[in-house]
């Protein structure tokens, strides 16, 4: 599967990159909805259009609605978009009502969650975690974590998980 990521944060496209390598999948990225709109024709002139987008809802100059009506408009409806911002989607439902989105994700956006989103908009058939060099589990035995989070809660929950992990 190819991915086009559009997103003006360098940081953004990189973890994107990152993240869908690891899951065996293709992601080209663009800056910006120009760039994203060129390389969509590109894609189409080598006969290797992508399947799926992830666009930011607010980049500027061409926001994400209005790139994702270009890329419609190159790609077909059958196009799967995922909105990404981070807006609450309440705050820009109304506007982004019309564009047509299958998914729509607040940032940050952790590679689980956007493992189960591209799992389900393809009804599972199209990730594939890349197999470990090694089948022994870390040793995490001595070593150390700061965790900085101001709700004891969260505190809790995560010195629960690490528990038994030999982390001090």
């Amino acid at each position: 599967m190819r991915i086009l990521v559009v997103d003006d944060s360098e940081e953004v496209l990189e973890y994107f990159q990152s993240i869908l390598s690891s899951f065996s999948l293709v992601c080209d990225t663009a800056s910006g909805g120009q760039q994203a709109i060129q390389a969509v024709e590109k894609s189409l002139q080598e006969n290797n259009p992508y399947q799926m987008v992830v666009v930011d809802w607010n980049m500027p100059g061409m926001n994400g609605a209005a790139t994702i009506e270009k890329l419609r408009s190159l790609l077909g409806n059958d196009l799967l978009v995922v909105m990404i911002s981070v807006s609450d989607w309440r705050d820009i439902e109304q506007e982004a009502s019309g564009v047509k989105i299958k998914r729509f994700l607040t940032k940050p956006i952790l590679p689980s969650m956007l493992y189960n989103t591209i799992v389900e908009l393809t009804d599972g058939h199209i990730v594939k975690l890349e197999e470990k060099t090694s089948n022994q589990p870390r040793n995490w035995q001595g070593k150390t974590i700061l965790l900085v989070e101001d709700l004891e809660i969260n505190q809790e929950i995560v010195k629960n998980l690490l528990e038994d992990s030999g982390v001090n």
